[in-house]
């Protein structure tokens, strides 16, 4: 993926697994902290000189009725008024919660894939094999040199990184049913420094997410995720 975290958690600490794995992990059911080892404005161009004509007098005009245009703008330029990713068993909530978990990484973790239990709540059953199933390949595969070293540290340290919500808003624009819809999440990513939480940098730009939403048995869950590319 292209963002950086992602590049750390999928990357990093999810291969991280495939170390520990490598080490001699023992083969156990899933569960809390246990892993099956695992352009600038465009310029108008100036049209032809027109001929000087005599000025005329132009009638007045009437105000014409009718259907205002449709604005094409995404709706998180302009979101509504609240904060509807706060409210338990929303859509917005239910996204907000899953890049919470799968976005961080915490040395307090008992497995460099806790993310993808803790984030299992939230997500289709077919997410979750889809997961489940790149961390099973990478455990097969041995992960990559310095994995297992790296989540020691981190471990050692006390260190990891967190998100904090900046928004959590249904893109419209994209299309919305009973059971489906889109949610937008931007976030910011904090660090844990020694096991001290430090506030995030908001003179950075937000990572901006786009989730798509299943409704399954009256509840919502997240299908796949995208990151939003800049530009």
């Amino acid at each position: 993926m292209s963002r950086t975290h992602k590049l750390i958690v999928g990357l990093t600490v999810g291969a991280v697994a495939v170390g520990l794995a490598a080490c001699g992990g023992t083969t156990e059911g899933i569960g809390r902290g246990v892993y099956r080892p695992t352009t600038p404005p465009a310029h108008s161009t100036p049209g032809p000189a027109k001929t000087p004509t005599t000025p005329a007098t132009t009638p007045a005009t009437t105000p014409t009725t009718g259907t205002a245009p449709t604005t094409t703008e995404p709706t998180y330029l302009h979101p509504p008024s609240g904060q509807p990713w706060t409210v338990k068993g929303t859509a917005n909530w239910v996204a907000a919660q899953f890049l919470e978990a799968s976005d961080s990484v915490s040395w307090t973790w008992k497995t460099p894939a806790q993310y993808l239990v803790d984030a299992r709540p939230y997500m289709t059953p077919s997410l979750y094999r889809l997961e489940d199933g790149y961390e099973q390949r990478a455990i097969a595969r041995g992960g990559a040199p310095g994995d297992d070293a790296f989540w020691h540290k981190l471990v050692a340290d006390h260190d990891g990184t967190y998100i904090q919500i900046d928004f959590a808003y249904v893109a419209t624009e994209a299309g919305v049913t009973p059971s489906t819809e889109i949610v937008r999440v931007a976030y910011w990513l904090g660090q844990i420094v020694g096991g001290v939480t430090e506030p995030v940098d908001t003179a950075a730009a937000p990572t901006f997410v786009d989730c798509t939403m299943h409704k399954i048995g009256g509840r919502w869950y997240v299908a796949s995720s995208q990151p939003v590319e800049a530009g």
